[in-house]
């Protein structure tokens, strides 16, 4: 009996070790199914990462909200899965346009890591800007070719708005629908080509068209005044990296798109 109780006694340990093993290793057991922790530090490390370009601290309840939400997540990914939902046509369509995505995010990733952003960097565009002490008032209008640029261009001189001209035509939806408004900004704002034309403009006049790595603009200046509440460079440090990063990309992303033979 004393034998008995004792194996007994021994199992059960075994299996509180075993139970406590296998809950460290998952976030929890759903319908019998695991959600490896190791999902969970995947996101965090992401979140870690864009916390850190950005200058912001992860917010202390973070960890626990990813958590809940991987949980949950796992419960409806498995009543999706018990429909037959991951083999339709549809699901496989969806994939294969995530697996670009993917590929094309960490062809970034890769390429940042490769060439990244030094501090000398961030602090040379600060000094840009700061050097500047203005800002500008303008609008603009995007477009695919200096076909197009030229043919607004002669829209605009027969008297069209430049405003209706932005909201119809410009491939920057974000200002296009505010007639092509970009605000008072600082020179460093744009991209170097962009900010040689401004700054070139007289009040009230606008561009022939001007070549960046986005297509052709034009531009018209509609005012310029001192730069209001310049921030220190720490506060901005983050947002500049993220910027010169966004320029890095999107450069090397032109070259090889230039490269690539398209028939």
């Amino acid at each position: 009996m004393i034998k008995k109780k004792v194996l007994y006694s021994l199992t059960g340990i075994a299996m509180a070790v075993t139970a406590t093993a296998v809950l460290a290793q998952n976030l929890a057991i759903v319908n019998g199914k695991p959600v490896p922790t190791a999902k969970l530090e995947g996101v965090m490390n992401l979140v870690r990462a864009e916390a850190a370009r950005s200058g912001q601290p992860v917010p202390p309840e973070m960890e626990a909200n990813v958590r809940k939400q991987l949980i949950e997540d796992a419960a409806l990914v498995q009543a999706a899965e018990a429909r037959g939902l991951n083999l339709t046509p549809e699901f496989a369509t969806q994939m294969d346009n995530a697996r670009d995505s993917i590929l094309v995010n960490l062809l970034a990733e890769d390429y940042l890591k490769q060439n990244p952003v030094s501090d000398a960097d961030i602090k040379a565009e600060y000094d840009r800007a700061v050097g500047d002490q203005k800002e500008y008032r303008s609008h603009h209008i995007l477009l695919e070719t200096e076909e197009e640029a030229k043919a607004v261009q002669a829209e605009l001189a027969k008297g069209a708005r430049f405003e209706d001209l932005a909201r119809s035509k410009s491939k920057d939806m974000a200002s296009g629908v505010l007639g092509g408004d970009l605000g008072w900004a600082p020179g460093a704002a744009y991209v170097p080509e962009f900010t040689s034309a401004l700054q070139a403009l007289k009040q009230g006049e606008t561009s022939q068209p001007v070549k960046t790595q986005f297509g052709y603009h034009l531009i018209r200046l509609d005012g310029v005044r001192a730069a209001q509440n310049l921030p220190p460079f720490e506060q901005v440090k983050g947002m500049l990296a993220e910027k010169l990063e966004q320029d890095k990309v999107q450069a090397m992303q032109q070259a090889i798109i230039d490269q690539a033979r398209i028939r």
